[in-house]
């Protein structure tokens, strides 16, 4: 999952972007399932580095934010997730997988 200091970032951020980290909503090494039901059952995305994610045979209705690269500094990866925001203001807009790379920076 990312870090606490990405979802610091979003809280304080410009963007238009309600956050939920899975600290706060659920709990310490939690499952991928857990995260994916809940995600679902919230209508959110999910922004990880967990590849799992990937898995459309696992969770075919979750809608992904994979990042890669999970050393990017928490405003770049903010900052990837506003221009991503912009392009789809809706989550149904989105594919169910999109990569947030440096080239959205």
């Amino acid at each position: 999952m990312t870090r606490t200091s990405t979802h610091r970032r979003f809280s304080t951020s410009n963007a238009t972007v309600t956050t939920t980290h899975v600290l706060t909503a659920l709990r310490p090494s939690v499952g991928d399932t857990t995260i994916a039901e809940y995600a679902k059952e919230n209508t959110r995305l999910v922004l990880t580095n967990d590849d799992d994610f990937l898995d459309a045979d696992a969770f075919p209705d979750v809608t992904v934010l994979y990042v890669p690269d999970d050393t990017l500094p928490a405003h770049d990866l903010a900052s990837m997730v506003a221009v991503i925001a912009s392009y789809c203001p809706e989550q149904d807009d989105l594919p169910r997988e999109s990569f947030l790379t440096e080239a959205l920076l």
